[in-house]
């Protein structure tokens, strides 16, 4: 009986060190995300401040348009923060039973 728990628990292990391997990967390219959009929200800011500077409707608009261009930035980047501390959280889950199943494969 224990060697069919230990059987698998090694099994269980690698496939929960397969999901931490998949997860770093995914919290990689959303961090990766997270830099650009942010790259992109200064070079926007940025922008404003030589929008201010045209007169009349079309500068108003610009302006308008920049600063909510801006605000879905700002939300994207919460969004994507948010996203990866769930998955940091889900990594730190996931290795804690990686650690359980390791135990139980030497419990023979």
């Amino acid at each position: 009986m224990f060697n069919s728990l230990s059987t698998e628990a090694v099994l269980d292990e690698k496939e929960v060190r397969q999901a931490i391997t998949f997860l770093n990967k995914m919290l990689s390219s959303i961090e990766s995300i997270s830099h650009s959009t942010k790259d992109h929200a200064i070079q926007l800011a940025e922008s404003e401040v030589v929008l201010e500077q045209w007169q009349g409707v079309s500068g108003e608009k610009a302006v308008a348009d920049t600063n909510q261009c801006l605000t879905q930035l700002s939300n994207i980047i919460e969004a994507l923060d948010n996203e990866k501390l769930t998955i940091i959280r889900t990594i730190n889950d996931l290795e804690v039973n990686a650690k359980m199943l390791a135990t139980l494969k030497y419990q023979d």
